[in-house]
């Protein structure tokens, strides 16, 4: 994934097709201006002319690049997924002990997921729910992509022996459940300080850790725990 560019740097470019690494930047350019815009004025209130304008290009530039402000804004939350499946990735090999790699999971994960840029990306799917339901399903088959760093990071874990967990996709999708505060922080402001955010990862962790450990029980097939 591309740094999203500066926007007060921006130039235009000269005419004619731009190199593939270029034309790459003007993508991440203007996603991030379609981003900017759409968080300030709403889906309803942006434009392409806005967007356009914020960017440096030209109004008919997004429009041969994307066809419709709708898909557009599907791009911009389809960017909104890669950074947060980004900010999820945590290698176990990087880490003394499976404890720790699973504690820095976790906090990638509640960082990722309450980010203000991510939340406020999420409720405007929600707010266009209604008017555009192919699009908060399309958001919903996209939840394994989102889960893929956190599920294969769970996956290996217990592989190796460091974690015991019975079903690392559906552990992927509830530790994320815990780690964002379900509907919570999309109601009310997240976390604010480094303390807090430390404090909510911790327990979270500390219930994770008593679950999957190695030495925890596990459930057997009939319910019941065994050793």
């Amino acid at each position: 994934m591309n740094t999203p560019t500066n926007l007060k740097v921006v130039r235009r470019r000269s005419p004619g097709r731009p190199p593939q690494h270029k034309s790459q930047d003007l993508h991440a350019l203007y996603l991030q201006a379609a981003l900017e815009t759409f968080l300030a004025k709403g889906y309803a209130g942006a434009s392409i002319e806005e967007i356009a304008r914020l960017a440096k290009a030209s109004k008919m530039t997004l429009y041969r690049l994307y066809g419709t402000k709708h898909e557009l804004f599907r791009r911009v939350v389809q960017l909104a997924i890669e950074r947060a499946a980004n900010r999820m990735q945590v290698d176990p090999a990087a880490f003394g002990s499976a404890r720790e790699g699973l504690r820095e999971l976790i906090q990638h994960l509640h960082d990722a997921l309450t980010d203000p840029t991510w939340l406020d990306v999420m409720r405007l799917v929600i707010a266009q729910g209604a008017r555009f339901p192919a699009l908060a399903r399309e958001l919903r088959s996209h939840d394994r992509e989102l889960m893929a760093p956190v599920e294969a990071f769970l996956r290996q874990a217990d592989a190796q022996g460091l974690l015991r967990i019975a079903d690392p996709h559906a552990a992927a999708f509830q530790l994320a459940a815990l780690a964002s505060g379900g509907v919570r922080f999309l109601i009310h402001e997240p976390l604010q300080s480094a303390a807090a955010k430390r404090d909510w990862a911790d327990a979270i962790f500390e219930f994770a850790w008593r679950s999957w450990r190695p030495d925890a029980a596990v459930p057997s097939t009939d319910g019941r725990r065994k050793p």
